[in-house]
């Protein structure tokens, strides 16, 4: 990584001049995001501060870029006065914003490396290539950048079938004339830019494969939606991200009839040593995006900073619908030209000499944490292709809760490498694993049984319907718990079953809310088979003083029900390590605690007896 590729940037001739500072801005604008219903024409006129509106960014969340004509002395003054209006959600300045592209340093680089490395021959073998969801969904990646070639053999991208293009009319009336193909925020029209770095960023993410063309990317169907507006200022990235989030809920509120199926974005930009408490609606609009079920891969600066002691925005954001990504190279090293952070980088991905498209059905290699994040952002894409119509349905019910889920999966299935021991909170991308998690959110664990009723014990991690215990002969049931719907990993009993010894017993999961189920083989089936041998020496012990720690439901919104079988310590702690709940409980004795107050995400339940001790993770969704 050795030279800053600026491409396509309104103020290229600007570069040098800001490079070496932090949070320069346009400095006659004002980025202003006013409460839900306020006239931005009527607001401006009730001041004595020079303002004026020139364009909307987010019309579904009323952010407007101001025209600002006070002198720069008296800036700080007018926009404290301005924050003060109770019309303001969020005011702050519109930021000059880079690209985070690296030219390549081996151009004769010509195979790619990425894949095997992340696992995605073995996922591409056992779940899916990409493309649409378990019900049907044209699964969309948005990518934000510079440009992209809308024509490389190699790539598919989105479009728009509700808008005509070139009428000049805005046929959908989602607010953006002539989008067909997408949206160029640096010009507000439908005419999207051709780029080196998009195109190169879009084949990572989702080249088509198996087409005896070019390369395979994360995924092999799965379509790009293209959003020029990487550069130049923050406005324009403002405008970008709330293209997607329009398409996206439209998407939600129409049944999948107008927007799009967007599950990720991708954005390969930033701003050095950026503090994000002066960037509060490009970090807050993640949370929009979230809540509305889209994740979003953010590269991390190109400059080996601990970005946990300088800043980066969005990468320092703290959305937890944020995956925030650096650099790693074959052999499993973080780059040394990119950013770490053990509390703000997420994980590491494949960015050093990635080969990938280029405009004109060309390719070629090029490096830095711009190459990195579209991987992450492809795993995200697949597993949502891989998920299980269960799983997508409770998707389409809470998309944000779904959504944090899926991060957890990709986090938590990360590779430890010891390398990157300290520089990230996870590890490398792992796209096998990550997948894997899906299929591993609901477990049955069958515990010995104990005299004098042969008792089997089961806890479950997600709600279920029916359970039936079936004999060594699979479809003989002899015992059922049907007419009972049971909570989140609550334990049952089943009692006085004919137990014999060297009997194997298996379970039977039907599941309202349900996991991609899977038994002990490696096929998908579209229930749950667990099991285990019943010795003659377990007929004879007992399961008295076995720990067994239960917290539900989970995810939960407002209550968490805690239950062990012996007395411990509770620790709730959020995902950066803060405690949050520090509470001790008596066996048998559930203690039920509200959590309502605590935002969304993933948090890290710690609970410890006097010999036992776990970790449960925790889904907080509201």
């Amino acid at each position: 990584m050795k030279n800053v590729l600026l491409v396509a940037i309104a103020y290229f001739s600007f570069q040098y001049a800001f490079s070496q500072s932090i949070n320069n801005y346009v400095e006659n604008e004002l980025i202003i995001w006013l409460e839900e219903g306020v006239d931005p024409y009527l607001f401006s006129s009730n001041y004595s501060q020079q303002i004026e509106p020139r364009r909307v960014l987010s019309p579904r969340l009323n952010i407007w870029l101001f025209e600002y004509s006070e002198t720069n002395n008296a800036r700080s003054q007018s926009m404290a006065s301005l924050q003060a209006s109770n019309e303001v959600k969020h005011l702050q300045n519109n930021h000059f914003v880079t690209s985070r592209a690296i030219t390549p340093n081996d151009d004769d680089y010509n195979q790619q490396w990425a894949p095997d490395v992340i696992n995605l021959p073995d996922a591409w073998d056992n779940y899916s290539t990409g493309g649409t969801s378990a019900l049907g969904d044209e699964i969309i990646i948005a990518i934000i950048d510079n440009g992209f070639d809308l024509d490389h053999e190699d790539l598919n991208f989105w479009q728009n079938d509700n808008e005509i293009p070139n009428n000049g009319v805005d046929d959908d009336n989602n607010g953006y004339v002539d989008d067909f193909e997408g949206w160029n925020a640096y010009n507000q029209t439908g005419n999207i830019p051709s780029n080196n770095h998009g195109t190169h960023v879009a084949g990572i993410a989702a080249a088509l494969g198996n087409n005896s063309e070019g390369i395979s990317g994360v995924n092999w169907n799965t379509r790009v939606m293209p959003i020029a507006g990487s550069s130049g200022n923050e406005a324009t990235v403002v405008e970008a991200y709330s293209y997607v989030l329009e398409m996206r809920a439209r998407y939600n509120e129409t049944n999948g009839q107008e927007g799009a199926f967007v599950v990720v974005t991708n954005s390969s930009f930033g701003v050095d040593q950026g503090d994000p408490d002066d960037f509060p609606i490009w970090c807050a609009l993640y949370d929009e995006l979230g809540s509305e079920g889209i994740l979003n891969c953010a590269a991390t600066a190109n400059q080996n900073w601990n970005i946990d002691q300088v800043g980066d925005v969005p990468t320092a954001c703290t959305s937890n619908f944020l995956i925030a990504v650096t650099n790693t190279n074959e052999n499993d090293n973080k780059v040394t030209s990119a950013g770490f952070g053990e509390n703000a980088i997420d994980l590491g991905a494949p960015g050093a000499n990635i080969f990938s498209t280029l405009p004109n059905d060309n390719y070629g290699n090029r490096s830095g944490t711009s190459m990195a994040t579209p991987q992450v952002a492809g795993v995200v894409a697949l597993m949502y292709a891989a998920a299980c119509g269960d799983l997508i349905e409770a998707y389409r019910d809470d998309p944000a809760m779904v959504a944090l889920l899926m991060r957890d999966f990709v986090l938590e299935g990360s590779e430890n490498v010891s390398s990157l021991n300290g520089l990230v909170a996870h590890g490398r991308l792992d796209a096998l694993e990550s997948i894997d998690g899906i299929f591993d959110i609901q477990t049955l664990n069958i515990f010995p049984p104990s005299p004098p009723n042969n008792t089997i014990y089961g806890t479950i991690s997600y709600q279920a319907d029916v359970i039936n215990f079936g004999s060594d002969s699979w479809g003989v049931v002899v015992a059922s718990t049907a007419d009972v719907t049971m909570e989140a990993s609550q334990s049952i009993t089943i009692r006085n079953l004919h137990i014999e010894e060297g009997a194997v017993f298996r379970a039977h999961i039907s599941s309202g809310f349900s996991k991609c189920f899977t038994n002990n083989s490696s096929a998908r089936i579209a229930n749950s088979q667990s099991s285990r041998t019943i010795r003659d020496t377990e007929l004879d012990s007992s399961s008295e003083g076995e720990f067994i720690f239960n917290a539900y439901p989970n995810p939960t919104n407002e209550v968490l029900t805690l239950h062990s079988s012996k007395d411990a310590k509770i620790v709730l702690y959020d995902s950066f390590g803060k405690i949050v709940l520090d509470t001790f409980i008596e066996a048998n004795s559930p203690l039920s605690t509200t959590v309502g107050n605590l935002p969304s995400g993933l948090y890290f339940l710690k609970v410890k007896s006097e010999n036992d001790s776990e970790i449960k993770r925790i889904i907080i969704s509201k």
